[in-house]
């Protein structure tokens, strides 16, 4: 079993490039992430599956690789609009470069 880090909005449990949040803000934030895409690669840039299903979710292999992903500025910018930290414990996990696909069903939420 492994751990998986993943910010989720608190009531959706959508990530923030599902939530297709509303507020400005956090759209101005995540616009950044679509035009670096050496920072920021789409799932298949970055050797995953995708798109992916309702029950993949994507997150981070470490608490490090998280943060590398989302800088403080942006996590408070999140956490400001309803996104919360959790963290998985699962044994099907595909990784890539920077993230890791994952299947909820089979995860345990640990946080």
């Amino acid at each position: 079993m492994c751990k998986v880090y993943r910010i989720e909005h608190r009531e959706s449990g959508d990530g923030p490039y599902r939530h297709f949040p509303q507020e400005y803000e956090v759209l101005d934030v995540l616009e950044l992430h679509q035009h670096n895409k050496s920072r920021w690669p789409g799932p298949k840039d970055d050797g995953l599956a995708g798109p992916a299903d309702d029950d993949e979710l994507y997150g981070f292999k470490s608490m490090a690789q998280l943060e590398e992903w989302f800088d403080e500025g942006t996590l408070d910018v999140l956490r400001e609009h309803g996104f919360v930290l959790k963290e998985y414990e699962t044994d099907q996990v595909e990784y890539g470069n920077k993230q890791v696909l994952f299947t909820r069903r089979t995860a345990k939420c640990l946080v």
